[in-house]
């Protein structure tokens, strides 16, 4: 069973949602030790990634990564765990780039085609739920792994929507030529939400803590036929931080000659400086290009 199957399993949200958010949070923590514990290949996997990548990568740095790992999956399910009044206290709190924020908010008002970008770090479960809360209306690609989950996690998000008055996610399944969708998303002049370090065929090459992988996911082949002045490109990082979110808005100036590697130049120094927040390490070979 692969790690995403072990936690998409209705007993862990059930029991998640008899504490509170940092015991939920530990809870996870120790289902993806449990996990790893029998599944040695992930753990030395994220070993060898850590030390391929120069970071930290003795007993205690392997210990907390996977501890993060778990962290993700209770952020990504926290919508089955929390009811709805739980959200306004818990958004407010998180640390975030208002002056940003304010700024993608009236690009909504003013029909500018937006981006925004994230990647497999930290929160970035929780991103779209937070620039809902700001009154934000955005787009974005899921990959379900069931019928079932998917109509769970629809009901809920409409749920929170109708109750608080939070802006609208729209959902498209990532395997319905979703090139076509951003685009004609964009060409309503709406705000599209991904990830930056997804493996596509459309990927390109990046340097990456002294290493090529491949990221980009496609967005600059979606700028470049749209035209850069029609677009506002934004790159976003939710930092886990003293029981508590800090979300980082960076504006991205097109007119750059390589604002893909930008990106990652941005996202290279949140790694370095929380590697332990880097959820992809179990899985970053696939964005290297001898594996694409």
């Amino acid at each position: 069973m692969s790690l995403s199957k072990f936690f998409h399993n209705p007993k862990y949200i059930e029991k998640a949602a008899e504490y509170d958010f940092i015991k939920g949070q530990e809870f996870f923590g120790n289902l993806a030790h449990g996990y790893l514990s029998e599944h040695k290949d992930y753990y030395s996997l994220i070993e060898s990634n850590l030390k391929y990548f120069g970071l930290p990568c003795d007993n205690d740095a392997v210990e907390n990564s996977v501890k993060h790992i778990g962290y993700h999956y209770h952020e990504k399910f926290l919508s089955f765990i929390k009811e709805p009044e739980f959200y306004p206290e818990f958004h407010k709190r998180i640390i975030k780039s208002d002056d940003v924020i304010d700024e993608i908010l009236q690009n909504q008002k003013e029909k500018q085609a937006t981006v925004i970008l994230a990647t497999h770090f930290g929160a970035m479960a929780l991103i779209a739920g937070v620039l809902n809360s700001c009154k934000m209306d955005i787009s974005s690609i899921y990959r379900f792994p069931s019928e079932e989950f998917k109509n769970l996690m629809i009901s809920k998000g409409l749920n929170i929507i109708k109750t608080l008055g939070y802006g609208r996610t729209k959902l498209f399944e990532v395997d319905k030529q979703p090139m076509m969708m951003i685009g004609s998303v964009l060409g309503e002049g709406e705000t599209f939400f991904s990830v930056l370090d997804e493996h596509t065929p459309f990927s390109v090459d990046v340097n990456f803590l002294g290493k090529t992988i491949t990221g980009g996911a496609g967005i600059d082949q979606i700028i470049n036929f749209m035209g850069k002045d029609e677009i506002k490109l934004y790159f976003t990082i939710m930092v886990r931080v003293e029981n508590n979110y800090k979300l980082d808005l960076h504006r991205i100036d097109l007119n750059r000659n390589n604002y893909i590697q930008e990106m990652f130049n941005i996202y290279e120094k949140y790694v370095l400086e929380h590697y332990e927040q880097w959820f992809f390490l179990q899985e970053v070979h696939e964005n290297m290009p001898e594996h694409s």
